[in-house]
């Protein structure tokens, strides 16, 4: 992982690749944690849920704004994925919000590309502006399932990147 608080750095490209539930975004935060750790200033985005995942929210690790991007209850958006309805606006502010860490962070987070980021909707389009900063490292969170197509939509096979596979621990009911 690099060190912030080194003069120059080289940008990293880090996927954080897991099953649904899998703890991508707890690897996420240890990932923030470490950057932050190391004096990095960080920008992008955690999405989090409330315990039973009827809505997330997305969260600003620039600023600590928070705002509901997905919901199960009709109203917040005329966009549907899958049982939740997305508010597109949400995306927008985000997308606004990622093109201005930018300009400051060295790191910046995306939780997570995944189908509507495929669509070209989503964070797609401060994600591939996230990707073309050379000085800014990427750490991103994609389902399984969809890291080849990630992988090929975002000519991420152009640029050096390092994968972090997050396996959903298994319990031991006794």
């Amino acid at each position: 992982m690099m060190s912030c608080r080194d003069s120059w750095v080289s940008a990293e490209r880090i996927l954080v690749v897991g099953d649904r539930d899998s703890g991508k975004t707890t690897a996420l935060e240890e990932l923030r944690s470490s950057y932050r750790a190391n004096n990095c200033e960080i920008g992008g985005f955690l999405a989090l849920a409330n315990p039973e995942k009827t809505w997330y929210r997305l969260n600003s690790l620039a600023t600590g704004e928070s705002r509901l991007a997905f919901s199960e209850e009709s109203g917040l958006g005329s966009l549907r994925l899958g049982r939740f309805f997305v508010d597109a606006s949400v995306f927008a502010w985000a997308n606004a919000q990622v093109h201005s860490d930018l300009e400051h962070c060295k790191v910046v987070f995306f939780d997570e590309i995944g189908k509507l980021e495929l669509q070209g909707k989503g964070f797609a389009p401060s994600f591939r502006s996230a990707l073309e900063a050379e000085a800014v490292s990427v750490v991103a969170a994609v389902r399984t399932s969809f890291l080849d197509e990630v992988i090929h939509t975002f000519s991420l096979d152009k640029h050096p990147y390092s994968l972090v596979n997050v396996v959903k621990p298994i319990r031991n009911e006794s």
